[in-house]
């Protein structure tokens, strides 16, 4: 159970940005992600500079023309990931609305 305390803090955080997050940790490609989302490449960038935000640690290290994912960003993509499978079971399947209906 969430602490009232979190609340504010976890209101700031973009969900949207660990969805893109997950999708660069699988594709690393920008472009693939924002073909895979339906987006620009621009907003692919302030997605993942939006996630970035929210640590101290550095989550990439920019080499050339591509993002390198840090030790602690391959630990915070198994938390993620969980996330966004919750994310999935929760919202995507459609048994657990029709069933709250009922």
């Amino acid at each position: 159970m969430t602490h009232a305390s979190n609340f504010n803090k976890l209101k700031q955080i973009d969900l949207n940005s660990i969805i893109f997050f997950v999708a660069y940790m699988k594709y690393r490609k920008i472009s693939i992600v924002s073909a895979v989302l339906k987006c620009s490449n621009s907003t692919v960038s302030i997605m993942l500079h939006r996630f970035c935000l929210n640590f101290d640690d550095a989550v990439f290290e920019r080499r050339s023309r591509n993002l390198t994912p840090t030790p602690f960003a391959f630990d915070l993509l198994i938390k993620c990931d969980d996330i966004t499978s919750i994310m999935c079971d929760l919202f995507l399947d459609y048994s657990v609305i029709d069933a709250s209906l009922g």
